[in-house]
């Protein structure tokens, strides 16, 4: 059963003036559009807001000035652009989506970010190629995935984990849950809550 935390944080999220939108058209229409296509690839009821993709990119490179990213569930790229403004070319990124019609959208706006289509679980290996110690930084929506697939995803997460591939495992949810209990490698976490996402959202950091 997922574990309960108490005292989550509640942290700012440096909106700049003139962007107060928790979302725009442009992360929305292609989320929606992707949706009704094949709704199976989709988990979330909207795309993260730009508040929460600035929160967890900085949860991303705080600290690690080189590492590389690997980000899981890209959808339509609020979180990859916010990597890629804070990251300012200094690191290669990756990106795997599920959804081919958002990978496809997601490489032709972002070409500097390679982007895999697919499950995590079947690419990768292919992902971390050339990577060590690398940002993971995860949009996966846990808690509606059945329980194959979470049980695949995690056995693949747990994989790269202990061959060194990861250093750093960024995660949101809906819920003030631990996600992962079924990881041993993933635990005692204490969240960061952000309140300008719909619905709120908590981000979990962990360094390997």
């Amino acid at each position: 059963m997922p574990m309960p935390v108490s005292d989550p944080v509640q942290i700012s999220c440096e909106e700049p003036a003139g962007d107060t939108r928790k979302h725009g058209l442009s992360d929305i229409l292609p989320w929606f559009q992707a949706l009704r296509r094949n709704p199976r690839t989709i988990g979330a009821i909207l795309p993260a807001s730009r508040a929460l993709a600035r929160a967890m990119a900085r949860s991303a490179v705080k600290g690690r000035p080189e590492s590389g990213i690997v980000e899981i569930g890209a959808g339509s790229g609020v979180v990859t652009d916010a990597l890629v403004r804070l990251s300012d070319g200094r690191r290669p990124i990756k990106a795997v989506e599920a959804n081919g019609a958002l990978a496809a959208r997601l490489q032709r706006r972002l070409p500097q970010v390679d982007v895999f289509a697919g499950m995590f679980e079947d690419v990768y290996e292919d992902i971390f190629a050339g990577l060590e110690g690398a940002v993971v930084v995860s949009s996966v929506p846990l808690f509606s995935l059945d329980e194959k697939s979470r049980a695949a995803y995690l056995a693949a997460l747990g994989t790269a984990i202990e061959r060194g591939w990861i250093s750093r495992f960024v995660q949101y949810t809906y819920w003030p849950v631990l996600p992962w209990a079924e990881a041993k490698t993933l635990c005692g976490l204490r969240p960061k809550l952000i309140t300008l996402n719909c619905p709120p959202a908590w981000i979990w950091c962990q360094d390997h």
